[in-house]
C-alpha cells in the first residue's frame, strides 16, 4: 500500500514544485502539495503567537521567522495526516532528490510503521551530499534493528536536528503530536524547529528510526534553502576540526554498542 505522499512547499516556488513533481511522476507516485506557512515578512509580535515554550526542547536560542514558519507548516501537515485514512505518510520538501527511492523499498519500510515497529523513519538529511555519505556514516553510526536487501534500518546514539527533507510518519504519531500542540483557541503552536527529532522522541515517546543508505537527499546545490541564511556561519577550519571530533565520537559509539554499554 502506497503511503499518503505530501510535498511541503511555498506556493510561490514554481521551479521547485516542477522539479519534485517530475521526479514523483517518473516514479509513479500519487501526491499533492501542501502549502507551507510563510512568516518571513510577519511582525515579531505575530510570530510569537505561534510559539509555545517547552522545557524538553533542545533549542537554546530564539527561532527565526523562517524556522517558525517551517515548523508550523509541518505541524499543520500533521493535523491533516491525523484526519486522513492512510496509516502512513511520506513527507518530502520541494528540494528533495528522490532518485534512490523506489516503491519496493518504501513498501518494506512502510510495513514496519504499519506494524507499530516505528513511528517515524528518517529517509534523508539536510546539507549532506552523496560524496560525503561514507564519512558521515562513520561519524553517525546507527544500531541496526532491521534490514532489507542492501538497506538497514536502525537507531542512532541520539537523534539530532538533521532536517525534514524526507521522512515517513505514522498517523498515530501525527495524532499524538497535534493533540498536544493545540492551544486553548485551537490554533496550532510550535515549541522547537521542525527537525528537532530528539524533542519529538522524548516528548511523545516516539520510536524514530533512520535508514542507511539514505533514500532522499537535499538538492542544496540546485536550490537555496528558504531558512538556511538565518542559520549558517561556520568557518572552514572549524568545520574540519568538528569533523575530526565527530569521527572520534562515532568510533566511540560503535565500541560502546559492541561491549553492550548502551
Amino acid at each position: 500500500m502506497q503511503p499518503l505522499v505530501r510535498v511541503v512547499s511555498l506556493s510561490s516556488e514554481k521551479e521547485r514544485r516542477a522539479t519534485i513533481k517530475r521526479q514523483l511522476n517518473e516514479k509513479g507516485f500519487e501526491f499533492s502539495f501542501f502549502d507551507a506557512v510563510d512568516l518571513r515578512r510577519s511582525t515579531e509580535e505575530s510570530v510569537r503567537t505561534f510559539f509555545r515554550k517547552d522545557e524538553i526542547s533542545t533549542l537554546t536560542r530564539e527561532m527565526t521567522r523562517g524556522e517558525v514558519g517551517c515548523a508550523l507548516s509541518h505541524m499543520k501537515l500533521y493535523l491533516e495526516i491525523s484526519n486522513c485514512n492512510s496509516p502512513v505518510a511520506l513527507v518530502l520538501e520541494d528540494d528533495a532528490d528522490i532518485s534512490r527511492v523506489n516503491k519496493e523499498n518504501l513498501s518494506y519500510i512502510t510495513s514496519m510503521i504499519e506494524n507499530d515497529q516505528a513511528d517515524i523513519v528518517i529517509l534523508g538529511y539536510s546539507k549532506l551530499s552523496i560524496k560525503d555519505e561514507p564519512f558521515f556514516y562513520q561519524c553517525e553510526p546507527i544500531r541496526i534493528v532491521n534490514s532489507y536487501l542492501s538497506y538497514t534500518i536502525g537507531k542512532p546514539w541520539a537523534n539530532w536536528t538533521c532536517g525534514t527533507v524526507g521522512y515517513l510518519i505514522s498517523r498515530k504519531a501525527a495524532c499524538r503530536i497535534v493533540s498536544d500542540f493545540k492551544s486553548a483557541d485551537s490554533a496550532l503552536q510550535v515549541s522547537s524547529v521542525a527537525d528537532d527529532w530528539s524533542f519529538f522522541e522524548k516528548k511523545y515517546g516516539l520510536n524514530i528510526f533512520h535508514v542507511r543508505p539514505l533514500q532522499v537527499f537535499e538538492d542544496f546545490n540546485g536550490f537555496d534553502s528558504s531558512i538556511e541564511p538565518d542559520r549558517r556561519e561556520v568557518s572552514g577550519s572549524r568545520i574540519r576540526y568538528l569533523n575530526f571530533l565527530r569521527l572520534l565520537r562515532g568510533q566511540f559509539r560503535r565500541v560502546a554498542w559492541w561491549i553492550g554499554f548502551r
